[in-house]
């Protein structure tokens, strides 16, 4: 019965593990939205895109995520709408991104200085 119990909490505390383990990985993926330094989109079988999709882009933008080498880029070669509309999400990342920005620093703000 002791085993059993045992048994019981051992892989009641590996699926825990396993699962902190899986989050944390995810949300660094998820962070970066899946552009490298150079604006390569990374894809999940370890393979690099020269680009991600429109609506990959859009939706990192709209989190305040999207790298600035590819919010450079966003709809570029577009029509004026598209065009129009990249300038939208260019605006909205940044804002977003300044907004994280005043939050850390409200949460932590520097020391005194004597």
């Amino acid at each position: 019965m002791n085993k059993i119990v045992l048994s019981v909490i051992g892989l009641t505390a590996a699926g825990v593990v396993i699962g902190v383990l899986t989050t944390a990985s995810a949300a660094s993926v998820s962070s970066d939205c899946g552009y490298d330094e150079d604006g390569y989109f990374r894809l999940g079988n370890g393979q690099v895109a020269a680009s991600g999709t429109w609506e990959h882009a859009k939706g990192c933008a709209m989190k305040g995520i999207l790298p600035s080498v590819v919010a450079e880029r966003l709809g570029r070669l577009g029509s004026d709408s598209v065009q129009e509309e990249a300038e939208a999400l260019r605006e909205t990342n940044t804002r977003i991104q300044e907004e994280r920005k005043k939050r850390e620093v409200e949460a932590q703000p520097l020391p005194p200085t004597n």
